[in-house]
C-alpha cells in the first residue's frame, strides 16, 4: 500500500511539475516537430525507468539487436498491465507513439505528453472514426515515424493472446514499415495481481525479428484477425 502512495504522489507531482518543461516541448514544436517528439521521448523514457524505480522492479531486454535503426518501424506487443507502457517508453531502444483508446484523450495534461510522444486516440466504436486514425497511423508511418499498436485491443488475462482486432495490421500493410514483435512478460504481476498493492517484480521485454507482413502467407494470419 505505501509503495502504491508513493507512485500516484509521484506520477502527480510529476504531472504538475512538468508543466512547465511540456510548455517549452510545445513552443519547440512551433519550430520543429521532430524536435517536439525527441524532446518528449526523452521525458517518456525518465517516466518509464522512473516508474519502474518506484515499484521495485526489474526489467530485463532481450533483442535490442532487433530494433532496426533509421526507419519507421510498426511495434505490435501483447497488453498484460498498466506497466507496459512506461516500460516500453523507458527501455525501448526507438520510441514510438502509441494507438491508444479514445477516453485516454480526455485526461488533462497526459492527453497533451500523449500528443507529443506522437501518440494516436481510436475510436473504436465508430467503424468510420477507427478507420481515420488508422488513415493517421498510416501517414505517420510514411512520414518516418514509429507506431506500437496493442493488437488485441484490450489487456489479455491469460498467458495467450487474444484475438487481435480487426485492421490491426492494416499500418504495415498499407505502408510496408517492418513489424516488430514485443513480448512484454510478467508486467501484470507487478499491480494486476495483487490487486491495489504493488508488488516488486523480474520482467521481460523481448523485440523479436523484424518481420515484412508482404512475405507472409495469409493464412498464418488469419487465426490472429
Amino acid at each position: 500500500m505505501i509503495k502504491l502512495i508513493l507512485l500516484l504522489i509521484f506520477m502527480l507531482i510529476f504531472l504538475i511539475g512538468t508543466l512547465p518543461i511540456l510548455l517549452i516541448i510545445l513552443l519547440i514544436g512551433l519550430f520543429s516537430m521532430k524536435a517536439e517528439r525527441k524532446a518528449a521521448i526523452i521525458f517518456g523514457r525518465i517516466w518509464g525507468r522512473a516508474l519502474v524505480f518506484f515499484s521495485g522492479s526489474k526489467i530485463e531486454v532481450i533483442g535490442r539487436e532487433n530494433v532496426l535503426k533509421g526507419q519507421a518501424l510498426l511495434f505490435v506487443g501483447n497488453h498484460r498491465g498498466l506497466f507496459d507502457i512506461p516500460i516500453f517508453y523507458g527501455y525501448t531502444p526507438q520510441c514510438a507513439g502509441f494507438i491508444a483508446k479514445k477516453e485516454l484523450d480526455r485526461i488533462p495534461i497526459v492527453n497533451v505528453w500523449m500528443r507529443c510522444l506522437g501518440c494516436l486516440f481510436i475510436d473504436r466504436s465508430s467503424p468510420r472514426k477507427g478507420a481515420k486514425a488508422i488513415i493517421k497511423g498510416i501517414e505517420r508511418i510514411k512520414a518516418g515515424d514509429s507506431l506500437f499498436i496493442f493488437p488485441e485491443g484490450t489487456r489479455s488475462k491469460t498467458n495467450e493472446m487474444n484475438r487481435f482486432k480487426q485492421g490491426s495490421l492494416k499500418l504495415a500493410e498499407k505502408t510496408g514499415c517492418p513489424i516488430i514483435p514485443v513480448a512484454l512478460i510478467n508486467t501484470d504481476k507487478i499491480f494486476e495481481e495483487n490487486g491495489i498493492k504493488l508488488k516488486s517484480c523480474k520482467c521481460k521485454i523481448i523485440f523479436g525479428k523484424p518481420v515484412i507482413l508482404g512475405r507472409i502467407d495469409r493464412r498464418r494470419t488469419e487465426k490472429f484477425c
